[in-house]
């Protein structure tokens, strides 16, 4: 059984701080029993009583969105649910009904996740990145510029970009997300967003990659993500390798 808490960015994401790692600006909020409770039957389409910490977790991240600016980012300690964004992690603002749905979305997401459902014990809200990107996929989600990098114990593996083209649906123009694109012009969209990184943007990305597992050790996959608006890379995702997608055909993702 894999162990998703190993993956929580409570465990991760202090180091990257003490190493000065770009990173988006972070607010995180513990769920005790009753909340993680009262959220698994709201998922479950169950009736339940509110319990009085739930409704100071939902204030707690609105008040979080409205300190880091609108539009925010919402996840888990251990995931997103990214492929159903417009319902799930992207808060357009504060409001609490909003945010009660996405959280819901993501709770509902990881109660099917496994045969044990993913922990829900961690929120967070991040600022969101803009980065760049051409096109939009699965539920109006930006597919941006970014690459996951391949370390152990300091030691550098390898790289990919972070999107297979074979695994994006419903690509989307975004001229407001309503013209679809043809599979050809996804595909020529996304080499240029994909397009190789220069030898000084793959040596910094590795650089900083090597610095972070050297702290951490184990096998980690470190996502970086280019923002767009400051110019620079921020790394916005870690998890242990073993639980890491490898494009087809790289001999760390063998078994």
């Amino acid at each position: 059984m894999l162990d998703h808490k190993s993956n929580c960015i409570t465990q991760w994401f202090p180091t990257l701080l003490n190493l000065g790692i770009n990173v988006p600006e972070t607010r995180i909020f513990h769920a005790n029993k009753a909340s993680r409770m009262y959220m698994m039957k709201l998922a479950w389409g169950e009736e339940a009583e509110e319990p009085k910490c739930y409704r100071e977790l939902i204030d707690a991240i609105s008040g979080a969105v409205k300190e880091l600016g609108s539009p925010a980012f919402l996840r888990s300690g251990v995931t997103s649910a990214k492929h159903s964004y417009a319902e799930s992690c992207y808060l357009r603002d504060s409001d609490a009904r909003t945010i009660e749905e996405r959280v819901l979305q993501i709770v509902e997401f990881s109660e099917s996740v496994d045969m044990i459902g993913l922990p829900t014990d961690v929120w967070v809200v991040r600022k969101f990145i803009e980065g760049e990107y051409d096109f939009t996929a699965f539920a109006h989600m930006p597919v941006a510029r970014e690459f996951r990098f391949f370390a152990r114990d300091g030691a550098f593996l390898c790289h990919h970009p972070y999107w297979p083209p074979d695994s994006i649906i419903r690509p989307m123009d975004i001229d407001k997300d309503i013209t679809p694109l043809s599979r050809e012009e996804m595909s020529r969209r996304l080499e240029h967003t994909q397009r190789p990184l220069q030898d000084d943007e793959f040596a910094h990305l590795k650089a900083k990659t090597v610095s972070v597992t050297h702290e951490l050790m184990g096998a980690w996959s470190v996502d970086w993500m280019y923002d767009k608006e400051n110019k620079r890379w921020v790394l916005i995702d870690m998890a242990l390798m073993e639980m890491s997608f490898h494009w087809a055909g790289c001999k760390n993702g063998e078994k």
